[in-house]
């Protein structure tokens, strides 16, 4: 949305923008719902998710521009449902493995993502439509990016979701507190964000 929305130099302030936005959620996001849930109840706070998400689907299509590729594609129904029962099965096989990773069943899954996700990979690589084209990979620019985005989502991400878990359970701190301790990430990420637009635009990514 940021690539068709914003072309050339712009498009790096209105990246800035995003991420700050991104890392004031992490930070505000949590402090917002422990207050709510102080108020009155934790059921309360998945109510106020609600009532956003509906609004911004309600706005976004009057704010929001469309973009396309310019020209009409297939739809991948085979890549789509191998990717779905890939993932569906590693995900599944994640949660049962709390119970014991030695479980039949644990394994049996554990096979099937791998069985369906390296079929999904080879049939993108031969459709004529993929519903990802993997050889985009090849471009440096792409590569790097998807790495940072898999590396902040299994480092940072996959820590800033257990930390108030353990905060709570381990230590029996208070939801406010826990939500709190987030700033140490969010609020620094929020900044840092925001000050790549000063960066000079004769460096390379």
């Amino acid at each position: 949305l940021l690539g068709a929305a914003y072309p050339g130099r712009a498009r790096v302030a209105a990246t800035a923008w995003w991420g700050a936005a991104f890392g004031a959620g992490v930070a505000l996001g949590p402090v917002l719902m422990a207050l709510v849930q102080a108020a009155s109840s934790w059921r309360i706070t998945y109510l106020v998710l609600a009532g956003l998400a509906a609004a911004l689907a309600l706005v976004a299509p009057a704010l929001l521009g469309e973009s396309t590729l310019g020209r009409r594609r297939g739809v991948d129904p085979a890549g789509a449902l191998l990717l779905a029962g890939g993932l569906g099965c590693l995900l599944t096989a994640l949660t049962e493995g709390r119970l014991g990773w030695a479980r039949p069943l644990v394994l049996a899954l554990l096979a099937g993502a791998a069985v369906l996700l390296a079929a999904f990979v080879l049939h993108q690589l031969r459709a004529t439509e993929p519903m990802i084209d993997l050889r985009g990979f090849r471009r440096p620019r792409l590569a790097a990016a998807t790495i940072g985005a898999f590396v902040t989502g299994t480092g940072v991400i996959a820590i800033t979701s257990y930390t108030p878990t353990l905060l709570q359970r381990g230590y029996g701190e208070g939801v406010l507190f826990s939500a709190v301790v987030l700033l140490a990430w969010s609020g620094p990420a929020a900044l840092s964000a925001l000050g790549v637009r000063v960066l000079p635009e004769r460096w390379s990514g």
